[in-house]
């Protein structure tokens, strides 16, 4: 799924996601990364995509953008 497969090495990985009886109407993940003492929390909503499986690379997509830069070369504090 969406978050899930973006997920940077390193980080742990909390998530809950939702969508509207696979009709693509309403497409939504939460999660909560951790890494040592760093935590990031990202919520994507989605709504009015042709199908479920566009709303899920949108998804997908959207998280790809936001992680981005928190691969192994960032340090954590």
């Amino acid at each position: 799924m969406g978050i899930a497969r973006e997920r940077p090495p390193g980080w742990a990985l909390y998530f809950k996601g939702g969508w509207g009886s696979g009709t693509g109407w309403a497409d939504h993940q939460v999660a909560l990364l951790r890494r040592g003492r760093r935590r990031l929390a990202l919520a994507i909503l989605i709504t009015w995509s042709p199908s479920h499986a566009y709303g899920n690379e949108t998804l997908r997509g959207v998280a790809k953008r936001l992680l981005r830069g928190l691969g192994p070369r960032s340090q954590p504090r």
